[in-house]
């Protein structure tokens, strides 16, 4: 009977509170993929309903516990809600083993590919996506980003059904921005001859999707845009849009910039000019003119005093916070209100600069004073009195200051945008000339300083680079650019630990996929060179926790060298590796006693 059931509800049938003839036939590889798998639920949703069978009010899978898992890190992510409705079908505890069974012996593994591949011919065969939607069970939106990614260019398929050029998922999804499959034929051909593979946001860079089209559709709006001709392709699987002709995007952006800087022009400035056309030092290096400060009155300035007197005062915390705030707030408003702000005169001496911000709002810089403007001290006296010689420039000490306070309003607002901050993050570790960057950051991990010898592009590249990106690439840089910081080993200052010892590298080990952990770690250790170097002892202890004690009492006889062999050949196999490298998710030999120490220092 298929009906749905509540994500919070489902257990997994190895569960060890499974009801009898319930099991998960799969032990090998049930963590394989799941990344992927999550990534294509989360895009298409739950295209094959779970096998369940029930008992005291929970749901324990027979067949789809793979897929359950995926839903369960999705939940986990915040991606889907933690009591999600899934469909099920439920079957009877007695036919449940079986049916797990038959599901894994009698299914091919169908790549996922073929499976859009296979919807995209049910809509080019002429079913409407309404069709399709009712005749599997799945919305009509999910319908249509199945049609879009099985319309993809055949030869960009095949690349994702071989790995070829690391085409996986992600860049497929990118592809279907592109108005047709000759235009994604090209751009794969474009950034699949460089050699290697490339990133999504690559894909939609050359398919005119990247960040900073989104910005200038921010600053045209999509209904002009349309109006003078454009065409836009939305986005399936995010919010970025593809545009036909992005030449055309960047006309309609400088004609409206063009438009306000005309209309300014009338408004009685000396000059109005936009940013791009003056030289680069010109917004941030020309100085304006300032607001002119009067002499506050004699009531001004008493309160003023009064106020500074209270906020300096000794508070033994019986003051409520709302006098404090109100005042500041009367203090601030009164130092407002002695400020006179540049009129018509100042505005008829200067100019305004137009330009846009990141928001693709127009913004002007006003009452800015161009190099030739600004008047120069007298050469000889005026009227029998010395000319006032003004200094050549901001002290050394004062810029430190003023630079200082800059640093501080960017780390006060910094965390507030998590994407320019993972940007700048990167930026800072892969930058040459990392000491002048404004966000440095050194990598000391193992191999790092021979990997910083490669990163010689500029911060402001970088930036821009990685602000380019998606977040899912963007994770996936700040991924390897963190693994260039890691570094296990134990540091001078805290003696010789082991890693199963420290704390901090057994959370961060803990937190990675347990499989995928396991199979690297299996691969790296050295197991020949370790046992050579160990004791006789430690190789037959080794021997002993993952093959037994006979097994151990039999290799004592053994000279070294053979006993090496032997460890080798029969210790490895079983996954065993040595105390000091076990992390949480270690399941070897020995696995429990470990655990339970862990347990224990925590």
């Amino acid at each position: 009977m298929k009906t749905s059931i509540s994500l919070d509800l489902l257990r997994h049938g190895h569960d060890a509170s499974a009801p009898e003839g319930v099991a998960n036939v799969r032990v090998a590889g049930r963590l394989d993929g799941l990344d992927e798998l999550a990534a294509s639920i989360a895009s298409l949703g739950l295209l094959q309903p779970l096998i369940v069978v029930m008992a005291a009010g929970l749901a324990f899978v027979a067949d789809g516990n793979r897929r359950l898992a995926a839903l369960l890190r999705l939940a986990a992510a915040g991606t889907i809600p933690a009591d999600a409705l899934v469909d099920v079908i439920e079957r009877d505890a007695a036919t449940a083993r079986e049916a797990g069974l038959a599901a894994n012996l009698n299914q091919s593994p169908m790549h996922e590919a073929d499976q859009m591949l296979a919807f995209a011919h049910l809509a080019s065969g002429g079913l409407k996506p309404k069709e399709i939607a009712s005749r599997f069970g799945v919305s009509v939106p999910q319908v249509k980003k199945l049609t879009a990614l099985g319309s993809v260019a055949p030869r960009i398929l095949d690349a994702w059904r071989s790995g070829k050029h690391g085409v996986g998922f992600d860049k497929v999804k990118a592809f279907t921005l592109a108005p047709s499959v000759a235009e994604q034929e090209r751009v794969f051909d474009k950034l699949s001859t460089r050699g290697g593979s490339f990133w999504s946001s690559q894909v939609r860079q050359e398919l005119g999707a990247d960040h900073s089209t989104g910005t200038m559709l921010k600053r045209v709006g999509l209904d002009a845009y349309k109006a003078a001709g454009g065409h836009v392709i939305k986005d399936l699987f995010g919010d970025s849009t593809a545009v036909s002709d992005r030449t055309l995007l960047q006309r309609l952006s400088d004609e409206r910039l063009i438009a306000r800087r005309d209309e300014l022009r009338t408004e009685g400035w000396a000059w109005v000019e936009i940013e791009s056309d003056l030289p680069n030092e010109a917004r941030y290096s020309w100085s304006t003119l300032h607001s002119q400060r009067r002499e506050p009155t004699a009531a001004e300035a008493a309160r003023l005093q009064e106020i500074e007197a209270l906020l300096e005062a000794e508070d033994d915390g019986s003051m409520p916070d709302e006098t404090i705030q109100a005042a500041v707030a009367e203090s601030r408003a009164i130092e407002a209100s002695l400020a006179a702000k540049p009129g018509d005169e100042d505005r008829a001496r200067s100019g305004c600069i137009v330009s846009w911000t990141w928001e693709g709002e127009i913004s002007l810089r006003e009452y800015v004073l161009r190099p030739e403007d600004v008047k120069k001290p007298a050469d000889k006296a005026e009227a029998g009195k010395p000319a006032a010689v003004e200094p050549a420039g901001m002290s050394a000490a004062l810029l430190e200051r003023v630079s200082e306070q800059l640093t501080q309003a960017v780390q006060d607002v910094i965390p507030t945008d998590g994407r320019v901050a993972l940007a700048a993050l990167l930026a800072g570790a892969t930058c040459k000339d990392k000491w002048s960057a404004p966000a440095r950051v050194k990598l000391d991990g193992l191999g790092g300083e021979k990997e910083s010898v490669r990163d010689n592009e500029a911060f402001d590249t970088l930036l821009d680079r990685y602000l380019a990106m998606s977040v899912e690439d963007l994770l996936s840089a700040a991924g390897k650019v963190l693994a260039r910081s890691l570094d296990l080993r134990s540091a001078k200052a805290i003696g010789t630990a082991a890693p199963v010892d420290r704390r901090g590298v057994m959370a961060l080990a803990g937190a990675l996929d347990p499989g995928v952990l396991a199979g690297r770690l299996g691969e790296r250790f050295d197991a020949e060179a370790y046992f050579r170097a160990v004791p006789r002892t430690a190789v037959l202890a080794a021997i002993e926790e993952a093959c037994g004690a006979e097994a151990a009492n039999r290799a004592s006889k053994l000279k070294k060298g053979e006993l090496v062999t032997l460890a080798v050949e029969t210790v490895l196999p079983t996954g065993w590796l040595p105390r000091e490298i076990r992390w949480p998710g270690y399941a070897g030999p020995g696995s429990d006693e470990p655990a339970a120490a862990l347990a224990e220092a925590a």
